[in-house]
């Protein structure tokens, strides 16, 4: 009953009828506030993606006359975090990746400690910081000692320090708008974070300000304006030649988890890079994190749903009517799949399988639901029934596992191609990128 009511209430949040009523509300709040452009904006200064956000929000603002409220917060939840080391480790080298192709600043270290404490005590100067106030700021604690070589490791997320009060309202903010990162953008309702996701708060407000120039009379957008500015990585996707691929043979390796939506739109866009360019793609599903013992707190699966859902529609991936298969879904997916692999269906079995439980709401735990999916392959259902007993897959899916956290990656989809190493949906441009740079 709990299942039919969870893939009710997703398919009902993921209609266009339903977000533009989110939208329309929100929006009507701001404007009786006389504020109708009003956007948070939450940073943290050991964050490279707050700074990179903060680099390009001069000319975003000026491009859509936005008024900017700036919040600092330097302490997160840790809930949010299960590897928080691994991650920051992480993050610099993305972030790097990201700097490059927008051609943003950042250096390859973490600021320290004393100067993170520095600039939170001048950010705290001022009642209501302007854009290049905050830069100026972010700029200091970057680039004071920036060349050193003596930084070996990140600072923690949450060091033992007294936060300024300040910080402390800022991340009380934070919490009551449901929000958890830093690099994060509230704008009527609706939260985008990070640079990745600038290009959908560009296509609201491209579409808000055409149609008030619409009412208005006004004379229509420029092409500055309703030109998408932040959708760099992936732009470019599978429009190169087959032949611009040298190495056939060299697998991308993908960490794959039944239960994680992000997981599903990088296998659907992975087939498709794999198919494109004809190389294999090498899958290792793992468990899902609840499976595992680890939370996934509430804020946090909210958020993820509905970017996953903008996401797919970006990339005209199906998404929304969601029957979760935690717990006997992924168990049956995950005792077919070895099966499916041996025939040549284990790659169709997975896509079948991620978008029957995504996009179409089919039960994975019921014989109805399995006995179509199988179908869509053309996989002997009766055959298929003799895999459900069998406990092997735990053994590969914990060797999966310990594959993933010995390359220093911690969570799905993780994906490889030789030394690329990446995590996310939304960094598949950098595993084809490695492809397309491979040279013999």
């Amino acid at each position: 009953m709990r299942s039919l009511l969870s893939t009710f209430v997703t398919q009902y949040w993921s209609r266009s009828a339903y977000l533009a009523s989110i939208h329309k509300k929100e929006e009507l709040k701001l404007l009786n506030t006389g504020h109708p452009r009003q956007v948070h904006v939450f940073l943290a200064l050991d964050d490279p993606y707050s700074f990179l956000l903060l680099q390009v929000m001069p000319g975003f603002q000026i491009r859509f006359d936005l008024k900017l409220t700036y919040h600092l917060i330097h302490n997160r939840q840790q809930d949010m975090f299960p590897e928080p080391e691994r991650w920051r480790y992480w993050a610099i080298d993305d972030a790097q990746a990201l700097a490059e192709i927008y051609q943003l600043d950042l250096p390859n270290t973490y600021p320290s400690l004393q100067i993170i404490q520095q600039c939170q005590k001048r950010w705290c100067l001022h009642s209501n910081i302007s854009t290049a106030q905050a830069l100026d700021i972010f700029q200091e604690a970057w680039h004071t000692h920036a060349d050193s070589n003596t930084l070996q490791h990140p600072p923690e997320i949450n060091p033992p320090t007294d936060t300024p009060a300040a910080i402390s309202q800022s991340e009380k903010t934070l919490k009551s708008l449901k929000g958890y990162l830093p690099a994060t953008i509230f704008y009527a309702g609706d939260t985008y974070w990070g640079i990745d996701r600038l290009e959908h708060l560009e296509l609201r407000l491209i579409k808000k300000t055409a149609g008030q120039n619409a009412l208005t009379e006004r004379s229509s957008l420029s092409t500055h304006q309703s030109k998408i500015e932040f959708n760099r990585h992936y732009a470019q996707f599978c429009q190169h030649s087959p032949e611009s691929v040298i190495d056939k043979t060299t697998p991308i390796v993908f960490y794959f988890s039944m239960r994680s939506p992000y997981s599903y739109l990088a296998l659907i866009r992975l087939t498709q890079l794999s198919e494109h360019y004809q190389i294999p793609l090498k899958i290792k599903p793992v468990l899902p994190m609840i499976m595992r013992g680890l939370k996934v707190p509430r804020n946090k699966v909210r958020y993820i749903f509905f970017d996953t859902l903008r996401e797919a529609k970006k990339y005209g991936i199906p998404y929304g009517k969601v029957a979760d298969p935690l717990g006997k879904g992924v168990i049956n997916c995950y005792a077919l799949w070895e099966w499916a692999e041996q025939q040549g269906k284990g790659v169709l079995f997975l896509n079948a399988f991620s978008t029957a439980v995504n996009a179409e709401g089919i039960r994975a735990d019921t014989q109805a639901g399995l006995k179509l999916i199988c179908e869509r392959c053309e996989l002997n259902y009766d055959d298929a029934c003799l895999q459900l007993t069998s406990d092997s897959w735990k053994k590969w899916a914990k060797q999966n596992q310990s594959d993933l956290y010995d390359a220093g990656m911690w969570g799905v989809p993780t994906i490889q191609y030789k030394n690329t190493l990446v995590w996310g949906q939304d960094r598949i441009w950098r595993i084809e990128q490695a492809l397309l740079d491979d040279q013999p």
